[in-house]
């Protein structure tokens, strides 16, 4: 699907250092002939990761690995001469924190790469084992166990104990030739460094020089408005008829902004009104707009105004200058037609 739709064009891991140097990659194969990847993600800096890229770019760079995958199962397959259809996955949660990895923005990402995965993968996993468990493995498991299929959580195998237990389990599951040495087996690469770091990734730190300044797509219909401390601005959009879908990016200077999308019927076009006059569509919400390009969509059930509404009445002494786009995708049209106003009214 994604390689059909061309959602995945530029997303090569040479077009992303952030991912290439700092996060999974397949290495070797099972006893069976199984692809494996590896994740050392107690060493991933999320947070870092969440400020240097949107998460859409980590959505659908996730995707690509899953395509690597059964690109190599393909490959086993050949070599093999019979059927390689999945491969393991297994992750190093040495160094899990609460502090490095519990952000809300980081969060969000790993659910969404989860739901990703489970919607365009769903079969390809053999098993997927858990090595170097800390104390709080059960509590981040439980953040992205409601996204999992009962297939996929059966297949989740954590290899609790001490290192010397953890190898010992793996050379049963590894070939040793292809089982890096800082996990007990025979691997080293080429240059010398027993923790395979080379190979597997060894998770550095993001530069801050490396995050995001809330890039605003250059666009000559994208608009701009200042958001008065302790107020809001609501930008109209007319939609002509149902099943069409609605499309927003935006991004703040400085700091964040509150978000949310609200529906009122075609005859009070124009007229001022408070939210709570008007129908919820997508809940207000704090977004660190200031950070990185925020955007999203929905599909529009009925025809009228759906105003975007940004909210800035939490701030008592700053007004926030937020630059935008909006726009309506007609359904079946093949391209999208800009449709937001040039100006915003306030309702508060």
């Amino acid at each position: 699907f994604w390689e059909r739709t061309g959602r995945l064009h530029g997303y090569s891991r040479e077009g992303h250092p952030i991912f290439w140097e700092r996060t999974g990659r397949l290495h070797g194969y099972s006893r069976e002939g199984h692809p494996i990847f590896w994740e050392r993600t107690g060493r991933l800096d999320l947070r870092g990761i969440v400020r240097a890229a949107v998460r859409d770019d980590i959505v659908r760079f996730r995707v690509r690995d899953g395509l690597a995958m059964m690109q190599s199962m393909k490959e086993q397959t050949e070599k093999l001469g019979r059927r390689i259809d999945t491969c393991i996955i297994v992750y190093d949660l040495e160094g899990l924190s609460i502090q490095k990895h519990f952000v809300p923005k980081g969060i969000q990402a790993v659910v969404e790469m989860v739901k990703v995965f489970e919607a365009n993968f769903p079969e390809i996993l053999e098993a997927v084992y858990i090595i170097n468990v800390p104390g709080i493995f059960d509590l981040a498991y439980n953040i992205v166990k409601p996204f999992l299929n009962e297939v996929t959580r059966k297949k989740v195998m954590p290899i609790p104990g001490a290192p010397e237990v953890c190898h010992e389990r793996l050379r049963e599951l590894i070939d040793p030739a292809y089982l890096p040495a800082c996990y007990g087996g025979a691997f080293v690469p080429e240059d010398g460094d027993v923790s395979c770091d080379s190979v597997l990734c060894g998770g550095a730190l993001i530069p801050r020089s490396m995050y995001l300044k809330s890039k605003v797509p250059v666009d000559e219909e994208s608009k701009t408005i200042t958001v008065a401390r302790r107020s809001t601005e609501q930008v109209e959009v007319e939609v002509k008829k149902e099943g069409c879908k609605l499309w927003w990016g935006f991004a703040s200077e400085l700091n964040d902004i509150s978000f949310g999308v609200l529906y009122k019927p075609d005859d009070q076009a124009g007229k001022k009104q408070h939210a709570g006059q008007m129908e919820e569509i997508v809940p207000n919400r704090r977004v660190n707009s200031h950070q990185n390009f925020e955007e999203g969509s929905v599909d529009c059930a009925k025809a009228g105004i759906y105003v975007v509404r940004f909210d800035n009445t939490y701030s008592w002494t700053k007004s926030k200058v937020v630059h935008y786009l909006v726009r309506v995708n007609e359904a079946g049209a093949a391209q999208e037609e800009t449709v937001a106003s040039g100006g915003a009214t306030a309702d508060a």
